[in-house]
C-alpha cells in the first residue's frame, strides 16, 4: 500500500478482504471526512456528512488504513466506493458501509 502523511498529497490504496465483496451502493470522489476509531465495530472509519442534510452521516468502515492516518479526528479528502454493510448504525441519521478507498489525502 502507498500512503502519505503530507497535507494535500494524494495517495492510492489497495485493500483486501471480504469487506470489498459486497454490492457497491454508491461511489464518491473528493469527499471530505474525518477518521475515527469505532469501538463497537473495532475498526477505523471515515465519517462524512451528507450534503444538504442537517444530521445525516455516512460511516465508512475501513478494511485497512495506513498507520500515518490512524489518528482520531484527522480530516481527509477521499474517493472510493461504499459497499453494502449488514449492520444497522445505532444512531439515527447514520448509515454504515464498507468503504473501499481508491484515494485518500490529509486535508
Amino acid at each position: 500500500m502507498l500512503f502519505s502523511c503530507n497535507k494535500g498529497d494524494d495517495v492510492t490504496t489497495q485493500q483486501s478482504g471480504n469487506c470489498n465483496s459486497g454490492k457497491i451502493v454508491k461511489s464518491v470522489a473528493g469527499t471530505e471526512g474525518v477518521i475515527y476509531y469505532n469501538t463497537s465495530e473495532k475498526a477505523f472509519t471515515v465519517i462524512s456528512t451528507i450534503p444538504n442534510t442537517y444530521d445525516s452521516q455516512d460511516i465508512g468502515i475501513l478494511c485497512e488504513l495506513s498507520e500515518n492516518l490512524k489518528i482520531d479526528g484527522q480530516k481527509v479528502v477521499f474517493s472510493g466506493d461504499y459497499r453494502k454493510y449488514d449492520k444497522v448504525a445505532p444512531i439515527g441519521g447514520q448509515t454504515y458501509y464498507h468503504l473501499e478507498v481508491s484515494k485518500i489525502s490529509v486535508k
